[in-house]
């Protein structure tokens, strides 16, 4: 996930930015799965898994906010 918004950053084009902060979004998806199967499994217990979920909730949060404003920068950037 960090890798896709690393590589996502350094992208010239603000669409080639936005598909990794995407991609990105859908590793948190598939991390937000993997704690679940590791609740049900009883690998983790449900303290863990409360506090890692609102861990990955915050990060979606700043993943959104990012690709909030890679869009408001496109927009502005076309206006030019």
């Amino acid at each position: 996930m960090i890798a896709n918004i690393a590589e996502g950053f350094y992208r010239f084009y603000f669409k080639d930015s936005k598909r990794f902060y995407l991609i990105a979004g859908g590793c948190l998806g598939e991390i937000k799965s993997d704690i679940f199967i590791s609740f049900d499994r009883g690998y983790i217990k449900e303290e863990i898994f409360s506090d890692l979920l609102q861990s990955l909730e915050k990060i979606l949060k700043m993943l959104n906010s990012l690709i909030k404003v890679t869009n408001e920068h496109k927009r502005k950037s076309s206006y030019s």
